[in-house]
């Protein structure tokens, strides 16, 4: 096996060769795999434990965020527009100066709401990126608008106190090589058991469950022993 972590070009290339002859197993996690310039080739065989992270690095990759501290005059501007256009309690409290803090609701935007008001909300963004400098915050913002952008109006739109966030439904994973290449993928998880609903979080195709054959349901794989604290608080 070889070990991917940390930046792409501080990858051995020695391991890197390896894995692209078939020589090594990679192992690496999510965002190594699944991000917009991947150093290492599409596998033949992947093999996803914890499946529904997954969910993680597709909407670090295909989402916008608009933070309410990194991009604080486009936050204020979107949230009138949006308490101008929407029903939203968040947007209106926001507005009115009655924002709840990191632990209030999430609204999620009619798409009929956000269809109305989607032509000003585009030239809001335009206007604030080309005026930012290059912080980080407004590099990333304009990576992820750009990409998202011909497809706003399909997205779904959630705002809270502190962020609003623009992600498709179903992920477009399968218009990315690294997911969609692979002649087979595992997907393992111990805690979740619909199929459907993992093919709805991570945009697969349809996947078929593997069933524990009946003789090893009743079987354990070992002992577990819970320990409660018992002394007052």
């Amino acid at each position: 096996t070889v070990r991917f972590e940390g930046r792409g070009d501080e990858f051995s290339a020695k391991d890197q060769r390896l894995y692209r002859r078939a020589g090594a197993i990679a192992i690496m996690n999510y965002w190594v795999y699944i991000n917009q310039n991947p150093t290492v080739e599409p596998a033949e065989v992947l093999v996803l434990d914890d499946a529904q992270l997954a969910e993680g690095s597709l909407a670090s990759l295909f989402s916008l965020r608009i933070g309410r501290h990194e991009h604080v005059s486009l936050f204020d501007e979107a949230m009138k527009l949006f308490a101008q256009y929407t029903d939203s309690p968040v947007a209106d409290d926001f507005v009115k100066g009655l924002g709840r803090g990191p632990w209030g609701p999430t609204d999620l935007v009619p798409f009929s709401d956000f269809l109305a008001m989607c032509d000003e909300f585009e030239a809001l963004v335009d206007a604030a990126q080309a005026k930012a400098g290059d912080e980080s915050e407004w590099k990333d913002l304009r990576f992820r608008w750009n990409r998202l952008r011909p497809k706003a109006r399909q997205a779904l739109v959630f705002l809270s106190q502190d962020e609003m966030v623009l992600r498709p439904y179903i992920f477009p994973a399968q218009d990315f090589p690294h997911l969609a290449a692979p002649f087979q993928r595992i997907y393992m998880s111990a805690t979740l058991h619909d199929p459907d609903d993992l093919r709805r979080r991570l945009g697969t195709p349809a996947i078929r469950k593997l069933e524990i054959p009946p003789d090893l349901v009743q079987q354990e794989d070992g002992r577990r022993l819970f320990v409660f604290n018992q002394t007052p608080s």
